[in-house]
């Protein structure tokens, strides 16, 4: 390999290292949330109507003891949560452009895990490494 080539590589390393570090990184994906399903109301117990009065018979009838019907429980059907499209872009700020931020850290990036803050080292000291070794090499 000779000096051009060595420089050639250099420079396309430098270039992939730079559009890996400004590539759009997926939008974090929110937790889902369980929605709690309406409780339905019990309906009210129905009262069972009392015949008429029948002539009295020389032997008292025993009554009939009142039986509670059991009212059924309501049915907690899982909720499914929607699931949001895999690649939509961000929308557009909506806000005029002079309006101020909506807190102090409204242009700040959310934070994502450690090895994405790792990867994002690694980018800097190889773009940073590359373009140090590349100005060497061209002097």
């Amino acid at each position: 390999m000779n000096s051009a080539m060595i420089k050639l590589f250099l420079v396309l390393g430098l270039l992939a290292t730079s559009c890996v570090a400004q590539a759009p990184t997926a939008t974090p994906t929110p937790a889902p949330t369980a929605v709690p399903t309406p409780a339905t109301p019990a309906p009210a117990p129905v009262a069972t109507p009392t015949p008429a009065p029948a002539p009295a018979p020389l032997t008292p009838a025993p009554t009939p003891a009142p039986t509670a019907s059991p009212t059924p429980a309501p049915s907690t059907a899982p909720s499914t949560a929607p699931t949001p499209a895999a690649a939509s872009p961000p929308a557009p700020p909506t806000s005029p452009a002079g309006s101020p931020a909506a807190g102090p850290n409204a242009d700040v990036p959310p934070s994502g895990n450690f090895a994405a803050g790792l990867d994002r080292v690694f980018v800097a000291g190889t773009a940073v490494s590359a373009a140090l070794f590349a100005f060497v090499a061209l002097a």
